[in-house]
């Protein structure tokens, strides 16, 4: 044998011991790859997680909404019937507040606030609303108002289930209000020592209606009698008014009754967010009022009638030379308008009510 021959014979030797020893090492890795035990043949098992892993917990259910109610007196039958309509609603029990003045009615909504209530009703008379009004003006609570008279032999009157009704499910709308201030508002324009101590005790007032200095004078007022002219012009005992609408030049005149009322229309047609007052001075029928009118006339004066002026504007700034009673929303406030200048504006939009 040749050496040619010899060396073909070695690579074939070597070339057949690496193919019997690939063939034996693929049996091999299939042998480990295949399941313990019978059955079908079966892919490697991965580190899957385990099956707890995909549960999830169930979601905590959604906390009850809660009204507050904020009630003038006490009254348990009522707070027991306005508990179950709650409750009949899907509601959580209501914060009960009984409050017995203004004050209690300012500390009431003030808690209200912290307990982060949904809706505050509000069930007492004018001075009740009005300082829930204030405390609530300018945030987005809605505030719903419970009819405040009721039969004694019926709990729970159906006015009152309806309004209740309405505040747990009705809809949020925002209205506007007036706030007043008695007094100069302004440091600078009270003199003295004590000027900055005598701003900061200047009272103010909410109105969600109207506010009346003075007299307050009926919408359907009939027609002057010569009888009446002749009384009033002896007995009459008028203020000096000078009220000047913002941006506007002022009016003077001896006055009976000045009215200041929210109104529906804004201050230009079209322009819905430019909200104003509706005003009204009233002259006095006195000698000195009527002289008033008679100069108001001489001096071709823009108000066409000057017995009855009528304004509107977004503010006010009143100046009285005494001071004269005031009424708010149909109820004599406790303070009067005092001498001197005080102002009177609109807040648009400034609080939710729910209707």
């Amino acid at each position: 044998m040749s050496d040619t021959e010899t060396m073909w014979l070695v690579i074939a030797g070597v070339l057949g011991l690496a193919v019997i020893l690939f063939v034996v090492y693929l049996i091999g890795s299939t042998a480990r790859s295949r399941p313990k035990g019978g059955g079908k043949h079966r892919a490697p098992r991965k580190n899957r997680p385990h099956r707890d892993t995909f549960r999830t917990e169930e979601p905590e259910p959604e906390p009850l909404k809660r009204a507050a109610i904020i009630i003038e007196g006490a009254d348990d039958v009522l707070r027991r019937e306005l508990a179950a309509q709650n409750t009949a609603a899907g509601w959580d029990q209501p914060l009960w507040l009984e409050v017995l003045d203004d004050l209690g009615a300012r500390n009431a909504g003030t808690e209200a606030q912290r307990e982060n209530v949904d809706v505050v009703c509000v069930r007492g008379d004018s001075r009740i609303r009005r300082a829930v009004a204030a405390v609530f003006a300018g945030t987005e609570t809605p505030v719903s108002f419970l009819p405040s008279t009721q039969d004694e032999s019926d709990p729970l009157a159906p006015a009152i289930a309806a309004a209740m009704t309405t505040a747990l499910t009705g809809q949020n709308t925002r209205i506007d209000i007036g706030r007043a201030v008695l007094g100069p508002a302004d440091p600078a324009a009270v003199d003295g020592p004590d000027a900055a101590a005598d701003t900061a005790d200047v009272p103010s007032l909410v109105f969600l209606d109207r506010l009346v200095i003075g007299e307050v004078v009926a919408s359907d007022e009939p027609a002057l009698s010569t009888k009446e002219v002749a009384r009033e012009i002896v007995k009459a005992n008028p203020f000096t008014a000078t009220v000047k609408p913002d941006d506007e030049e002022a009016i003077v005149r001896p006055a009976r009754s000045i009215s200041f009322a929210t109104s529906d229309r804004p201050l230009v047609d079209g322009d819905a967010e430019r909200r104003v007052l509706d005003g009204y001075l009233y002259a006095s029928r006195s000698l000195k009022g009527w002289a008033g009118v008679a100069k108001a006339m001489m001096r071709k004066a823009s108000r066409a009638t000057p017995l009855l002026v009528p304004m509107r504007s977004v503010a006010f700034t009143v100046t009285l030379d005494k001071p004269a009673p005031v009424t708010v929303d149909g109820e004599l406030f406790d303070i009067p308008w005092p001498a001197g200048e005080g102002s009177v504006a609109v807040e648009p939009r400034a609080l939710v009510i729910r209707r």
